[in-house]
């Protein structure tokens, strides 16, 4: 019977990451403009959310310590520490 349980407990884990990774693969294919921040942009299936966001239209723009896998694909690159460049972004917006 626990094994049941926990088999079931289990199966409703998987099924809740299922669903976020549906609905953040029809955001992306909706947004506007994605910020790829502080990734090494390999580990799957999140990594394919900046082509996504791309074939969508968007523009996506990385920025992170090094160039990843994905630099090529993207608009902008840059290169720095994320809590250094976001500020002057964000003021750039306001």
């Amino acid at each position: 019977m626990e094994t049941s349980i926990n088999r079931l407990k289990e199966a409703l884990r998987n099924s809740e990451r299922v669903a976020v990774l549906t609905g953040a693969g029809v955001s992306a294919e909706k947004c506007q403009v994605m910020l790829v921040i502080g990734t090494s942009s390999v580990v799957q299936p999140a990594a394919s959310l900046a082509y996504t966001a791309k074939s969508g239209g968007a523009p996506v723009a990385e920025i992170n310590l090094e160039r990843t896998p994905n630099s090529d694909l993207m608009d902008i690159v840059l290169t720095g520490k994320a809590g250094e460049i976001l500020p002057g972004l964000v003021e750039g917006w306001a």
